[in-house]
């Protein structure tokens, strides 16, 4: 089956959102958003976001570009709207900066100086666990042992 693609009615007007234009051109053929999720495997909250142009809700803008050239192809349009379409949504996504990494330090408003003492000593107090434990056996001592009568016998 020959697919041919289709473009949006002659220059729709630049006021539009991606997500505004690509419902339209799904709604002029008739397609149910859930027959477009199963078609592309794409997530129906996904595909609502991106027709809400609710950039929260979406991933990562790496897999939103995937996701907008899949719902384009499968709406048939031409590969200079795809590309114009992925362009104006990698103009509006803003790439959040990395998380900073999570602190470390306890949560109780002590100051970092004594918080990694306390870790110190915790470090020393285990370490020093360890190696008095495994140097020392649990053995009862001979010498506090009282002397059965099988020991007695076998000393005589």
């Amino acid at each position: 089956m020959i697919h041919e693609t289709v473009d949006l009615k002659p220059n729709p007007p630049q006021e539009l959102s991606i997500g505004a234009r690509l419902k339209q051109v799904r709604l002029e053929q008739k397609l149910d958003l859930n027959a477009i999720a199963s078609k592309t495997q794409i997530h129906l909250k996904h595909l609502i976001a991106i027709e809400n142009d609710d950039l929260a809700a979406l991933p990562e803008p790496i897999y939103v570009r995937s996701l907008l050239r899949k719902y384009a192809r499968c709406l048939d349009l031409s590969d200079e709207l795809q590309t114009e379409i992925i362009g104006e949504y990698a103009s509006q996504a803003t790439v959040e900066p990395i998380k900073k990494k999570r602190n470390l330090l306890l949560p109780i408003g002590l100051p970092q100086k004594i918080q990694y003492g306390l870790y110190g000593f915790l470090v020393i107090l285990v370490g020093g666990s360890l190696v008095y434990f495994n140097n020392t056996t649990f053995a009862p001592d001979p010498a506090s042992q009282t002397p059965t009568s099988d020991s007695v016998a076998n000393n005589q």
